[in-house]
């Protein structure tokens, strides 16, 4: 597949360097093509919304979250639908994305959610049901919260701990603080570390450092992602070194991303993306020598790299992304969904017509996130005891849990 794609780009890079040869030959300016940004931005919402009903756990899950930040309120109900999930990450992601648009008309339903075991029995859900209550105005069920990140299951303590986070109230460190110091699991304790850099503690920076060069991968990538939610001179510079260093491409590319996330543009990084999404095996294949790269490591790198170009606002990159719209793998579409619709989002009201002009502007930086709302004072109230069923994967970009293996860190300073 690779071979023929090359084969034939080689082939129209031939025709157009003839036609322009032609063409000046006779004086005539050559004619260039234009790729039409409406129809992208079309085929990549409709690429969203279809993944959204896969049969992959995993690629409704991505989709629900990805739904909510790309195209809010206006798909809503694709949210709602997600609240009778069978799987209990996607009900998680759905509701996370609820409480991310604030959508009122579901108000009832997450109520009944919150008061009846009946209509959602499992408190890994309940947390996130808990968030978007409180993005509703609801605070009846945050104080619960308070006791769910000591929840006997780790999913239930991960899930608590990332929708203190992502409810913005700093009053929330001294009990996230509690937890870090009583915590076993390595996972959680990242994810304790996590909240707490978005809620603005000041040690949190240099930790989410250190954890940039644990010993595993995941923990890497997931602590670059957490500096770029969390802007500053400290995060900027790290990821600005990690990004142009010798680092493996996942690494490198996340941190270009991050970087993007923070308003840095990095051409560098810009490049190393755009590579990694056309051609990932030869990235990898450098980085690893003469070692064969599998289906899953090449489906990973361009998810990675459609998320980061997804934050770097260059409307030619949504020329290398779509492609990856037909990828066979889910979560390969669902980034590049999102980070066409993030790069074009200026045409999110288009309709579709008979003939589309061609986007020729500067695509504008998207609006800022609303203020959170204020979280009250957590008092510790039993939470609902029903059994809790583990979820079959992540519950969303950062909201899930790897392998409970003790990172090896190292002083925020140091050397790799």
């Amino acid at each position: 597949m690779l071979r023929s794609s090359l084969g034939g780009l080689i082939g129209l890079i031939a025709f157009a360097v003839a036609a322009v040869v032609t063409g000046c030959a006779r004086g005539d300016l050559p004619a260039v093509a234009v790729m039409d940004y409406s129809q992208v931005y079309l085929d990549a919402r409709d690429t969203l919304l279809t993944a959204a009903v896969a049969d992959d756990d995993v690629t409704r899950m991505q989709a629900m979250e990805a739904i909510a930040e790309v195209l809010g309120d206006s798909e809503a109900e694709v949210l709602v639908q997600g609240l009778g999930d069978k799987n209990p990450a996607v009900r998680f992601a759905a509701a996370m994305g609820i409480g991310d648009i604030r959508y009122l008309p579901v108000k009832g339903r997450l109520l009944r959610m919150a008061a009846d075991k009946k209509f959602e029995p499992n408190r890994f859900v309940f947390c996130g049901v808990i968030y978007a209550l409180f993005g509703l105005s609801n605070t009846d069920y945050t104080s619960q919260l308070a006791t769910l990140i000591f929840d006997r299951e780790k999913e239930v303590r991960s899930s608590a701990v990332l929708v203190m986070g992502a409810m913005g109230e700093p009053s929330a460190i001294t009990i996230l603080n509690k937890l870090y110091v009583q915590e076993q699991d390595p996972t959680i304790r990242l994810r304790v570390v996590e909240a707490m850099a978005l809620l603005g503690e000041a040690r949190s920076i240099n930790l989410l450092e250190a954890y940039t060069k644990s010993q595993f991968m995941d923990e890497r990538i997931d602590a670059i992602c957490a500096m770029g939610r969390s802007p500053g001179s400290r995060s900027e510079f790290v990821l600005k070194k990690i990004s142009s260093g010798s680092q493996p491409p996942y690494v490198r590319v996340a941190a270009a991303g991050a970087l993007g996330r923070t308003g840095q543009f990095n051409a560098d990084g810009y490049n190393l993306c755009v590579a990694a999404a056309q051609d990932p095996a030869r990235l990898l294949t450098e980085h690893m020598g003469q070692v064969e790269v599998s289906d899953v490591q090449i489906a990973s790198l361009q998810q990675l790299a459609a998320r980061s170009l997804g934050w770097m606002n260059r409307p030619a990159a949504a020329d290398v992304l779509y492609p990856l719209l037909s990828s066979r793998h889910g979560g390969v579409r669902v980034a590049a969904s999102v980070g066409i619709l993030k790069i074009l989002s200026d045409y999110q009201d288009v309709a579709r017509p008979e003939q589309l002009t061609p986007a020729t502007q500067t695509v504008p930086a998207r609006p800022a996130t609303p203020p959170p709302v204020q979280l009250p004072e957590i008092e510790a109230e039993e939470p609902p005891e029903a059994p809790v069923e583990k979820p079959a994967m992540k519950p969303a970009e950062s909201r899930w849990t790897p392998k409970p293996q003790r990172p090896k860190l190292y002083r925020a300073g140091g050397k790799d």
